[in-house]
């Protein structure tokens, strides 16, 4: 696996991680956003936990394909959020009323870059490759 596809699932990722950053808080006007942001949170710090844990191809691959399917999930509500919240799109600053969650998202976003460049250790594994695949068909 070339380098190029790595920046590319990468670029994915913080784009997911951006988007859903500005998103969350308490009783405003993004509340309803909440409860996907903390899930989101939550397994993207399960899956830099698992990267970071990650000695082998075998468990990069496992970490890899479990975002993915989280994402999956995850996907509808994401873009059910851009659509209702467009103003969020390109925002660097979300507005201080969405909270800790996304300042929480903003600082897992720091993380994910080194965890998945950890992955390149393993870019020439078959069982990496597949799950880095499926999980770039899903960002798509």
């Amino acid at each position: 696996m070339n380098e190029k596809k790595w920046t590319v699932l990468l670029t994915a990722a913080v784009f997911v991680i951006g988007l859903a950053a500005c998103a969350g808080g308490g009783g405003g006007p993004y509340s309803d956003l909440k409860p996907v942001v903390k899930k989101y949170n939550t397994e993207v710090e399960k899956f830099i936990t698992a990267m970071d844990k990650a000695d082998s191809a075998e468990k990069v691959a496992a970490a890899l394909t479990d975002f993915a399917d989280v994402m999956k999930g995850l996907k509808d509500s994401m873009q059910k959020m851009e659509e209702k919240y467009p103003e969020l799109k390109n925002m660097s600053d979300p507005p201080a009323e969405l909270g800790e969650d996304a300042q929480k998202m903003q600082e897992l976003a720091m993380k994910m870059g080194p965890a998945m460049m950890k992955a390149m250790k393993y870019a020439d594994d078959p069982a990496v490759q597949k799950a880095q695949e499926a999980f770039e068909n899903i960002m798509k």
